[in-house]
């Protein structure tokens, strides 16, 4: 499931916020999400921030080979 919102004004002002929630039966529920601020100065100058959330998902390797770990939390 995932969902993003953008706002934009006219005097340059923008905002891109978004958030994502993954699901797997190996290594579970997991929610991710991003801000994305920024300003427009003229043409040719754009100022942005990000800020944002992660997780490392175990490979194929790992989920499944004989060797892996089934129960990766």
């Amino acid at each position: 499931i995932y969902a993003s919102v953008n706002y934009s004004n006219r005097i340059g002002f923008n905002m891109e916020m978004g958030g994502r929630l993954n699901f797997h039966t190996a290594y579970g529920e997991h929610t991710v999400y991003t801000i994305n601020p920024s300003w427009s100065l003229g043409r040719s100058l754009k100022l942005f921030a990000n800020y944002s959330s992660s997780y490392r998902t175990p490979s194929i390797y790992q989920l499944y080979a004989e060797y892996g770990n089934a129960k990766l939390k």
